[in-house]
């Protein structure tokens, strides 16, 4: 009997051990799961954070880019515009790509004609500068298709000097844009191109009609 009770504890050691070691080893297995889950985790978390670091890094590299061509463009309108030819070249490019954005780049701003003429003047200016845009392009954009199969041949630019109080400024009055399309010579109007401070021109007016209708 002595024997058998001491045979019975071993037994009951034994199982207790073997569960010990099973519930160890169990412990240690969802340990192991867990610790590999958190590095999945952490690796698709350092996966997440790399793309979106390339995907930052892409769109900046892309905005730098669209900024240094938009620089780029800025300065060759601007280099363009020295001239009262350059600025008519700039007008019927714009208007045979039908680009209203480049049409706008060649028109004066706020600031020019607050530069020009005081900010009173000036802003009064640029309201009807604004008008006179909008009534050239709409009223010379169906010339489109003859200006992109035509050719630009030259400029006439009568200049002139106006007096705006005690300001002088440097026109081109009722000019025009020489160009050949449909087997003879067309012309472009350019009612008025003023010169800046900085010496380079913008329009003001290309179609007299357009100001006329205005006052109206």
């Amino acid at each position: 009997k002595k024997a058998a009770d001491a045979a019975a504890v071993k037994k009951a050691a034994d199982a207790a051990a073997a569960k010990k070691a099973a519930d160890a080893a169990a412990a240690k297995k969802a340990a192991d799961a867990a610790a590999a889950k958190k590095a999945t985790a952490k690796k698709a978390a350092d996966a997440a954070a790399a793309k979106k670091a390339a995907d930052a890094a892409a769109a900046k590299k892309a905005a730098d880019v669209a900024a240094g061509r938009k620089a780029a463009a800025a300065a060759k309108i601007a280099e363009a515009r020295k001239t009262p030819e350059g600025l008519a070249k700039l007008l019927y490019k714009a208007i045979s790509d039908g680009d209203a954005r480049l049409f706008k780049a060649c028109w004066l701003t706020l600031a020019d004609t607050k530069s020009l003429l005081g900010k009173r003047n000036g802003t009064r200016w640029f309201k009807r500068a604004k008008r006179e845009r909008l009534a050239s392009w709409a009223a010379l954009l169906p010339r489109q298709n003859a200006l992109r199969s035509g050719r630009f041949q030259a400029v006439d630019a009568p200049l002139v000097d106006v007096k705006f109080g005690s300001k002088t400024l440097k026109r081109i009055k009722n000019g025009s844009i020489l160009y050949f399309a449909n087997g003879r010579q067309e012309k472009l109007p350019l009612a008025a191109l003023f010169q800046l401070k900085d010496g380079t021109w913008k329009a003001f007016a290309l179609v007299k009609a357009a100001r006329k209708a205005k006052k109206k």
